[in-house]
């Protein structure tokens, strides 16, 4: 696990982390009165390295009730628990990860600071880091935190509404439904926030295909109105990742991520 979290932090300024969490259902209806929820850190989009630790879902059922779940796997690869369904319709399905950085200023632009002997990392030139080392003296340090908000839905028997509730920074809506997506089709993604009633302006928002690593990803940006088009090539599993772009001239504060796991058909 340190090891992991020491990849998370070498990617700051990176729109998509090298490993991030996130949560994803098997598929995207069923029949059955419960399903297994999968997640976990990946590099690759959706298979899954290390599990998440102390995780607590949000799950709201297709009545808008809220209800929490606290996974006790025991599962190093990943973080698996059952989701009961004794409502037909639509659940939504949430979770909140954090975890704390340190930045310095240099060079007139913030970077991601790490306590490492020069001699464990690259060049200067070949990293977007700092370090001890690149510094004359001990550099003051500024802590900030990345917070993700990872999100799926579920669907038993058939899909219903899926009424605003307040759960991310960053609040991704589809123009279809997201258990109804399909290829080849023009998806409107719309970034808001609820609690502000405001649309989020320039927002980059990142496409990876179940097993696509982030140097594969489909990046777009949302307009004034929080809207970006998304057209999703093939059916399959997709994580749509949405971030604020990083500014580096700017002092970090928290560093919001939502990401949504979705099926889409042919």
């Amino acid at each position: 696990m340190k090891k992991l979290l020491l990849v998370l932090a070498l990617t700051a300024s990176a729109t998509v982390s090298a490993h991030q969490p996130y949560v994803s259902t098997l598929v995207n209806q069923t029949e059955n009165s419960r399903t297994p929820i999968i997640a976990g850190y990946a590099e690759e989009a959706l298979s899954s390295e290390a599990a998440l630790k102390k995780a607590v879902f949000s799950i709201v059922d297709p009545e808008s009730q809220v209800s929490q779940i606290t996974p006790e796997t025991q599962l190093k690869s990943a973080t698996v628990f059952d989701l009961s369904l004794p409502k037909e319709g639509t659940y939504k399905i949430n979770s909140t990860i954090s975890y704390h950085l340190k930045y310095a200023f240099q060079d007139k632009a913030w970077h991601m600071f790490l306590d490492m002997p020069a001699d464990k990392a690259p060049a200067k030139a070949s990293r977007q880091y700092l370090i001890p080392s690149d510094f004359k003296k001990a550099p003051e340090t500024i802590d900030a935190t990345r917070e993700w908000t990872i999100q799926s839905y579920i669907s038993k028997k058939h899909t219903t509404e899926i009424k605003e509730i307040e759960l991310a920074p960053i609040d991704l809506t589809f123009s279809a439904h997201p258990n109804e997506i399909k290829a080849n089709q023009d998806v409107v993604v719309h970034a808001h926030n609820h609690s502000k009633n405001e649309h989020l302006g320039d927002i980059e928002v990142s496409v990876r295909k179940l097993g696509e690593s982030d140097e594969q990803a489909k990046t777009l940006s949302t307009n004034k109105e929080g809207e970006t088009t998304i057209r999703f090539a093939t059916g399959g599993q997709y994580l749509v990742v949405a971030t604020p772009k990083f500014n580096p001239q700017l002092k970090p504060t928290t560093q919001h991520y939502t990401i949504v796991s979705l099926h889409v058909s042919n």
